[in-house]
């Protein structure tokens, strides 16, 4: 068994910053001393062994998060076009995966979607949206 938290936060990088146009997107949390009006946070990479005897495969949990703020009024227009673009970006169709180094994923779900009640804070509208993939991952060396 090999760590490939490394590999999938990196290929989750490229995909998600191949969005376009182009949306700020952080690993774990965006800086608190920035202010954003649309951006990406993908964090909780969570990892459940499924090995065989023959082979090393993972069950690996990841959760995309949109947050949006705007002055007075938010429709939610952004985070949902955000959200396919993310959809189309990770899980187009059932059978293309993202590539990472060290291992192959062999299947991608989106098994969790969350539209989160709005936040009203200073006058300013806040809106977050969480998509959970989960990826079977073979491990190609150990």
């Amino acid at each position: 068994m090999v760590d490939l938290n490394t590999s999938l936060r990196k290929a989750y990088f490229a995909a998600l910053s191949s969005i376009d146009p182009a949306v700020p997107v952080f690993y774990f949390a965006a800086p608190p001393n920035k202010k954003f009006d649309l951006y990406i946070v993908y964090r909780s990479l969570t990892n459940k062994d499924e090995s065989t005897k023959s082979s090393s495969d993972t069950r690996t949990f990841v959760i995309v998060e949109i947050y949006s703020r705007n002055m007075s009024v938010n429709s939610g227009a952004d985070v949902d076009d955000l959200a396919g673009k993310i959809l189309a970006a990770i899980y187009p169709d059932r059978h293309t995966n993202i590539t990472i180094d060290g291992g192959q994923v062999v299947n991608t779900e989106m098994t969790f979607d969350l539209v989160n009640p709005y936040n009203v804070i200073s006058g300013e509208v806040f809106l977050s949206r969480f998509l959970t993939f989960k990826h079977i991952i073979y491990q190609s060396s150990n």
